[in-house]
């Protein structure tokens, strides 16, 4: 233990003695932690968005979408229809679909615009949305055309409505039977389609009873804006979405220009972000650190050939040169481990006062301080190597002919 202080003493006195090299040194490092600790704290958001964007989609589902027009095309009849879901459903065996299709229709008293989304009972078994309570629409619903509603935990809360309850759809009169919470606002901050984003006042209704909130005209077969399918576990998607393609362009099917949403599409904007990011921010950090090890490694050989003298004293009083060695070692890695905290920390704190302002998501975790501290440990040790090599090996005699 009184070696290890000792050592430490030295070190200390050493530091203060030449306070300029182990400064610089140790401002290179701090850098280049810095845009490390930027790299994985920005990365780990990313990533984070990433498992979020799909989980809020669904995990293997992807979107079939009536794809934006071209205002200069001429118009034209095709849409998609129920029967576009069933014909899939017809050919893509062993998954689930369900169609979708979006109202807006303001409340009686005018204060709400509620968001109504006729679809079929399979929805809530594509998408990742909790059930609170009661039920969500089942077959029985859409044979009998019920009138029966599901809403959203937040438009429960706004209307104070329960289970039980009847809410008015222009002037007709939905059961209340089920309360559903769910998640989409990562894929609404991604400024996704809206087809796949419920809005916080969504109503579900049975795609089979007829739109009567509709002044101006019942459709003679239902629309939908998309269609959802879950691919079962251990098939391609890409295979099933190529499928599913195919049927589409079909002469026979009268569909018109579709998009399909995949977790590969929903995620490329991420996937390039973070590319960019890697490149940038990665190639900043990787030239300071290495700037910063090479020159603690440049200055510890000028320190060594300065203590030329000290080492020859030591070692004629009993030091080994693994005693000479290690001093060396240690220094270098109080230095680095230094260096590695202080920007790692203070970049931590810099970037949890800044999140809201921050352009891209952050992931503030325990790793984002712990690799920079061992990365800060193993640069200590590989660029002092070689100047505690080279002191480890003065003898007493050679430090006599330098004095």
């Amino acid at each position: 233990m009184n070696g290890r202080t000792a050592s430490l003493r030295d070190i200390a006195d050493d530091v203060r003695a030449r306070p300029g090299r182990a400064g610089l040194s140790f401002l290179a490092i701090a850098v280049g932690m810095t845009a490390l600790t930027v790299l994985l704290a920005v990365l780990g958001g990313l990533a984070e968005r990433s498992r979020r964007i799909v989980g809020e989609l669904g995990v293997n589902v992807f979107a079939v979408v009536a794809a934006p027009g071209d205002p200069n095309a001429p118009a034209g009849n095709a849409r998609l229809l129920l029967r576009h879901a069933e014909l899939l459903a017809a050919n893509l065996p062993g998954c689930v679909l369900a169609g979708t299709r979006t109202y807006e229709v303001p409340t009686p008293a005018g204060d709400l615009v509620l968001q109504v989304v006729a679809t079929q009972d399979t929805l809530l078994d594509i998408r990742p949305w909790r059930l609170v309570e009661g039920r969500f629409l089942d077959s029985t619903d859409l044979h009998t055309r019920e009138r029966s509603a599901v809403i959203s935990d937040n438009l429960a809360r706004h209307l104070n409505s329960k289970l039980g309850e009847v809410i008015q759809l222009r002037d007709t009169p939905f059961r209340v039977v089920g309360i559903v919470a769910f998640s989409t606002d990562v894929l609404e901050a991604e400024g996704q389609l809206s087809a796949l984003v419920p809005a916080e006042s969504v109503v579900w209704v049975p795609i089979t009873v007829p739109p009567y909130w509709l002044s101006n005209r019942v459709p003679p077969e239902p629309e939908l804006e998309a269609i959802f399918v879950r691919v079962p576990e251990g098939q391609s998607m890409e295979r099933l979405v190529a499928r599913a393609r195919i049927l589409m362009e079909l002469p026979d099917a009268g569909a018109p220009p579709l998009a399909y949403v995949t977790p590969d599409v929903l995620l490329e904007k991420v996937r390039r972000l973070q590319s960019t990011i890697q490149v940038t921010v990665g190639s900043i950090a990787l030239l300071c650190l290495v700037l910063g090890g090479t020159t603690l490694m440049s200055l510890m050989v000028a320190n060594v050939r300065d203590r030329v003298t000290e080492i020859g004293l030591r070692r004629a009083l009993g030091a080994t040169r693994s005693d000479i060695a290690q001093l060396f070692v240690l220094e270098a890695v109080l230095v680095t481990l230094a260096a590695a905290l202080a920007g790692s920390l203070g970049t931590q704190i810099l970037l949890w006062l800044l999140r809201e302002r921050f352009p891209v998501p952050l992931d503030l975790n325990p790793l984002v301080v712990i690799i920079p501290a061992l990365l800060g440990l193993g640069l200590g040790v590989l660029f002092s190597f070689a100047p505690a090599r080279a002191a480890a090996r003065i003898s007493p005699a050679e430090a006599l002919r330098n004095e």
